[in-house]
């Protein structure tokens, strides 16, 4: 699931979808969805089990991230940021957020935060997309070095390091199983 993958754990897990790519004759429509989900999140203290965005882990991380956010604004389209509710002010809070970005080449490092990025693409431009990613690959850093290769549509990505996170060893940021 989009929305629990990149906003849970306040995006913080090494298996968060940071990059959603969508093919562009369901994109609308995947956004519709995805924009509804998003309001249903709850932020707040992450001891309630009603709670399902939490703070980062400390002011630096905030910072970071609302930074990041302020920038991924210009540069991208916003397609849902999160108010956040009361209460949260005197926490590390940062308010989920989805941005349309036009390639994933905009991101100079992975940011562990609930922040999401959409790029879209055409069909017949699958090749291209997975072009992109194989050639980002090296600049993204992940946590764990177990490299795994991954077939889409017939044509191998390989070089992803799989993520070291809690009992799911399996997941990467890319939501790929080994």
């Amino acid at each position: 699931d989009v929305v629990s993958s990149s906003f849970t754990s306040a995006g913080q897990r090494c298996s968060a979808l940071r990059v959603l790519f969508l093919q562009e004759d369901i994109a609308d429509r995947v956004l519709d969805v995805m924009k509804g989900a998003m309001e249903q999140l709850t932020i707040g203290n992450p001891s309630s089990v009603k709670t399902d965005v939490g703070p980062v882990i400390d002011a630096t991380a905030k910072a970071n991230l609302n930074a990041h956010i302020d920038h991924i604004k210009q540069v991208g389209k916003l397609i849902n940021q999160l108010e956040l509710p009361a209460g949260t002010e005197n926490g590390h809070f940062v308010a989920p957020t989805a941005v349309e970005i036009d390639s994933i080449k905009v991101l100079e490092k992975e940011h562990f935060g609930p922040i999401l990025h959409v790029i879209r693409y055409k069909a017949a431009d699958l090749a291209k997309v997975i072009d992109e990613i194989n050639s980002i690959i090296e600049k993204l850093k992940w946590e764990d070095g177990d490299e795994i290769v991954v077939e889409v549509g017939g044509t191998v990505v390989s070089g992803i390091n799989q993520g070291e996170n809690y009992n799911e060893k399996w997941a990467t940021p890319f939501g790929v199983r080994k």
